[in-house]
């Protein structure tokens, strides 16, 4: 990537918003990964989320998304804030809502009650480990969604380790979603940025949204330079990840205290709890023992494995677990 990153400032750059040769062959390629008309490259996949609520949705409507979904999480009210309108969360099982629940979520429509502009699944789910969406499971929902008209977004942030875990395409796992949005600096590892795709006028309208929200950034093909060299062999090393992931589980799960189920472990993100600990005694008991994690709940910590973490930091890291716990129960 650096070397990518190094040749791309030496050439000239592109002075409109997508006129540069890097970020063309990137949305290119990426749209076609995806099986989409089009797409456009933006600076984070929270930008991408928003603008895809922004483009899909007129202020008043509503979102259906799975109660604990990274917009509801994580994005800090953007859907409110920005596009004016109302996440309704349908509880779930791992990242799964009940498709037969959409209906009764719809409702009735009449002048008292907003409709519902966009439907939204995330895969992987990131609040329930990494949990996997299959192609069925989406294509499920695109149906009884396309019922009632209305499309169907994928925070696909990381889309690219669902398809490895299923050993399945990305076009396929986006097949029956409107509009995704891909993430290039999870487990493929660019420095930066994201990825929105979805049909032609879709990107036309989601240019103008981004440029709007300051996100027409020029130069950029030494990022996205990067980003293209970080779907060199991704497949390989995204299933390196979840190799490591599994072992890393499958060693905390031996430790008296622990609780975590290693065969919820699908991708590259491990969740567990220490009895008698809290999140963030955990995580600060960690950071002391030069390990970061990440308190998702007030018991609850993810920790993540991606491209920096080799075989020798798994075994480190399960060793400075274990001290941890060796002495909280002391």
């Amino acid at each position: 990537m650096v070397e990518a990153m190094t040749a791309a400032a030496r050439e000239p750059q592109g002075f409109g918003l997508r006129e540069d040769p890097h970020v063309q062959r990137l949305e290119m390629e990426v749209a076609e990964l995806l099986g989409m008309e089009d797409a456009l490259f933006c600076p984070t996949c929270t930008q991408a989320n928003q603008i895809a609520i922004n483009v899909h949705c007129t202020a008043g409507q509503r979102v259906i998304a799975e109660s604990t979904s990274h917009i509801l999480t994580s994005e800090a009210g953007a859907p409110a804030a920005l596009s004016g309108v109302t996440v309704v969360p349908l509880v779930g099982t791992n990242g799964r809502f009940d498709p037969e629940r959409l209906s009764e979520a719809f409702g009735p429509t009449d002048a008292l009650r907003s409709t519902v502009g966009l439907v939204w699944l995330e895969n992987t789910h990131v609040r329930t480990g990494g949990r996997v969406l299959s192609k069925a499971y989406t294509n499920e929902v695109s149906q009884r969604v396309g019922v009632h008209g209305v499309p169907v977004h994928i925070d696909g942030a990381r889309l690219t380790n669902a398809a490895v875990a299923q050993a399945a395409a990305l076009s396929d796992l986006a097949a029956g979603a409107d509009s995704v949005s891909l993430s290039l600096n999870k487990g493929l590892g660019a420095p930066l940025g994201a990825i929105l795709a979805g049909r032609g006028d879709f990107v036309a309208a989601a240019e103008v949204v981004r440029q709007r929200w300051g996100g027409g950034w020029r130069p950029a093909g030494v990022v996205a330079a990067a980003a293209l060299a970080a779907f060199d062999d991704w497949a390989s090393r995204l299933e390196q990840d979840h190799a490591r992931a599994r072992a890393l589980a499958e060693q905390l799960a031996r430790l008296p205290r622990v609780v975590l189920d290693p065969i919820a472990v699908e991708t590259n993100l491990v969740l567990l709890e220490v009895e008698g600990m809290t999140a963030a005694e955990i995580v600060d008991g960690l950071a002391d023992r030069n390990v970061l994690a990440l308190a998702v709940s007030a018991r609850e910590v993810r920790l993540a494995l991606y491209h920096d973490i080799d075989d020798e930091s798994v075994e480190a890291a399960a060793e400075r677990f274990t001290d941890l716990v060796a002495k909280e129960c002391q």
